[in-house]
């Protein structure tokens, strides 16, 4: 959303040498949160070093890699040979929940690749669109009033 808000703003910019002011405004308001978090009281990080030390606020090992995903689908695979030789049976509800774990793994990589392309790379075009479509609707309003 700031982005977006950047991009109209800069589109609406009428000095080219504000344009530049903006993109510093947006990267300062984007990283006070690290701007803020060095000036915290001692006490603060001291007790954040003692909750991560004792292993309740970490984050875990993350269980859906591909590569780990594959190991279950394996190991479901071969204890479904091993368990039911005779008869034909599969294991849904384990093939189901892998596959729920690829298309979830799929969706945000999909979602996080498609969110760095258009904001790292697609933005600053997409400003500079913006701000001709600002000028020229801008030149058309003057010409409308003086009936060019």
């Amino acid at each position: 959303m700031a982005l977006l808000a950047l991009m109209v703003s800069i589109g609406q910019e009428g000095n080219l040498g504000a344009i530049t002011k903006d993109y510093v405004t947006i990267a300062f308001v984007l990283n006070i949160d690290n701007m803020f978090a060095g000036f915290l009281p001692d006490d603060v990080k001291t007790n954040a070093k003692k909750l991560n030390s004792s292993k309740v606020l970490k984050m875990g090992k993350d269980y859906n890699t591909y590569k780990l995903i594959w190991k279950r689908f394996k190991r479901t695979w071969k204890r479904t040979e091993d368990e039911f030789a005779d008869e034909v049976r599969v294991d849904t509800q384990a093939y189901s929940r892998e596959l729920a774990n690829l298309l979830v793994n799929f969706w945000c990589g999909l979602v996080i690749n498609f969110q760095v392309i258009v904001y790292s790379y697609f933005a600053p075009f997409m400003s500079i669109i913006i701000q001709f479509i600002g000028y020229y609707s801008q030149i058309k309003r003057e010409q409308a009033k003086k009936g060019i």
